[in-house]
């Protein structure tokens, strides 16, 4: 083992799972039991997560960016190489790291991996995420900054916020500002590219992010037994999760309507952000993703599968008397007070006992449901038009002649003094 490798313990093979990993303690308690019996009251099996899944989620607290933290660690030995470590970076990025003289075997490395598409990346996918991105506006960023309430809440979280004095005291704001700006870089079209905003961004905090975990772990008041490591492996995990899937399904209850698409390739977008921040979670080929279920839980034997869409017509009873519409519209979510299904298709294929297990458990008039034969394939086979907007006619080249068309005399009640047009002819300029 080098000294390097001995400088960052959070690289170490025998990571362990830190004390504030709550899942064992909370698994039994009657919260976690009666969301377990919800759960397996829906999905009809059983729900229990296998233990080498729990294990290894929660040893990823304690694990870092391996090709980050030793960059950081060796450029910050010295006070010449400190001094550099920025604009080698920014030079690489710009240039590529073969442009970058004399460059460390440690930033080599890093950028070896950065450069390197994975397998699983898809740039289509990639920009139609960053698309859909934009296509929620600013209604994301307030949506961003409440939902990390939650996330602050942890230990693991907190703590490193309060040692490095982020969103403390009037740092609070600037620190969500700078978050954000991070979100905008990575979401304009092409900005993952090489050379873009995009990815400099997500480079540059990947390297603050080890610059931090250096801090941290060298500081006395930090508890890795407890913590783990500062800007961990799984709080990776969960703002990737946090910025694609999430949104993507909780904004629809404010009308957006993302299709399955969109929210895949939103969560594409992000695997890739990830991915150049050091994320160590690897990820399946667009239109591969996902785990089977039989491999999540091993109790589960699939019997069919399918895809259908509910069309509600939002329609909710207010009372007359009702003081605050607002508590009440929320108690009528929370009853499943949603409107009526007015339109349930599935797609053609699904099972038919599967179909009459959504219509029973959605009550939808049997008048309301319909089953897709063929779908978008059969759509596209026949020919039939993709987009709504007015075909475009290319230009012609277009010269005037003239023509008679000859009328009986009857037909021309009157005509001009100085018209030439034989009687009993129209003219007809084309």
């Amino acid at each position: 083992m080098t000294s390097t490798d001995a400088a960052i313990p959070a690289q170490s093979n025998d990571a362990h799972t830190p004390t504030a990993f709550g899942y064992y303690k909370l698994r039994n308690t009657p919260l976690a039991l009666g969301l377990r019996h919800t759960l397996e009251r829906f999905a009809k099996t059983d729900v229990t997560l296998p233990d080498d899944v729990v294990t290894a989620y929660g040893r990823s607290f304690d694990r870092g960016d391996p090709l980050g933290d030793v960059f950081i660690d060796r450029a910050f030995a010295a006070p010449a190489t400190r001094r550099r470590a920025r604009p080698d970076v920014e030079q690489a990025l710009a240039g590529g790291i073969a442009s970058v003289d004399g460059a460390s075997p440690e930033l080599a490395a890093m950028f070896e991996q950065i450069d390197r598409d994975p397998d699983w990346a898809d740039w289509d996918v990639i920009e139609h995420g960053a698309e859909v991105f934009r296509r929620y506006g600013k209604e994301l960023y307030p949506y961003f900054g409440m939902i990390t309430f939650v996330a602050y809440a942890l230990p693991t979280i907190s703590t490193t916020l309060g040692m490095t004095g982020a969103y403390t005291g009037g740092s609070a704001f600037r620190r969500y500002l700078e978050t954000c700006r991070l979100w905008t870089d990575t979401t304009e079209p092409g900005a993952m590219r090489p050379g873009g905003r995009g990815r400099r961004s997500a480079v540059l905090v990947r390297v603050l992010h080890s610059m931090i975990r250096r801090k941290l772990l060298a500081h006395p008041s930090w508890d890795r037994a407890r913590l783990g490591v500062p800007i961990n492996q799984a709080g990776m995990f969960n703002t990737l999760m946090a910025s694609s899937q999430f949104p993507g399904q909780q904004l629809k209850l404010l009308g957006y309507r993302p299709t399955d698409d969109d929210i895949t390739a939103l969560m594409h977008l992000w695997h890739y952000v990830g991915y150049l921040m050091g994320s160590p979670f690897s990820f399946k080929k667009y239109g591969q993703s996902g785990i089977e279920v039989s491999e999540l839980f091993p109790n589960v034997m699939p019997r069919g599968h399918g895809v259908f869409r509910a069309l509600r017509d939002s329609d909710i009873e207010i009372e007359e008397k009702a003081q605050d519409l607002v508590l009440m519209f929320e108690s009528a979510l929370k009853r499943r007070r949603r409107g009526h299904i007015i339109r349930l298709t599935f797609s053609a294929g699904t099972p038919e006992h599967l179909r009459d297990l959504v219509i029973r458990e959605t009550d939808t008039h049997p008048q309301n449901v319909a089953l897709l034969d063929g779908g978008l394939p059969k759509w596209m086979a026949e020919g039939r038009p993709l987009e709504t907007s007015a075909p475009g006619i290319p230009p012609r080249q277009f010269t005037a002649r003239c023509c008679f068309l000859h009328l009986p005399p009857t037909a021309l009640r009157s005509r001009s003094p100085n018209c030439k047009v034989p009687p009993g002819s129209i003219r007809r300029d084309s």
